[in-house]
């Protein structure tokens, strides 16, 4: 388990091991950790309850690990934006109010007023 401000990032394992012990979700998850801990207590609970077979929940397993990379890898994009947008608040207001046109359009750009 790792701090880094608010979130604790947990190790996709240490979730998993939380999950089959039908552990309260932790706090502090990102987007990514609580849809993947969520659904993974949801796995482990219809395996118990034999509701599918062990090779339905290895397939399901896998595919909660892919979805939990792809949408973790998401969060991460989201977060270096994020740093980005606030590094380039400071000049942005400088950018376009100047007589620098380019400047100004790619302020628009990243604001989403243009394309």
């Amino acid at each position: 388990m790792i701090e880094e401000n608010t979130v604790v990032f947990y190790d996709i394992e240490q979730l998993e091991a939380l999950a089959k012990k039908n552990e309260p979700i932790p706090q502090g998850l990102n987007s990514a950790q609580i849809n993947f801990y969520l659904n993974m207590l949801l796995l482990c609970k219809c395996y118990k309850q034999k509701s599918i077979t062990k090779e339905e929940a290895t397939n399901a397993k896998k595919e909660l690990y892919a979805a939990y990379y792809r949408e973790n890898r998401m969060v991460e994009i989201w977060q270096d934006a994020l740093e980005i947008r606030k590094k380039l608040c400071g000049i942005s207001k400088q950018a376009y109010t100047g007589t620098c046109e380019t400047c100004k359009k790619m302020i628009r750009i990243f604001d989403g007023l243009e394309k």
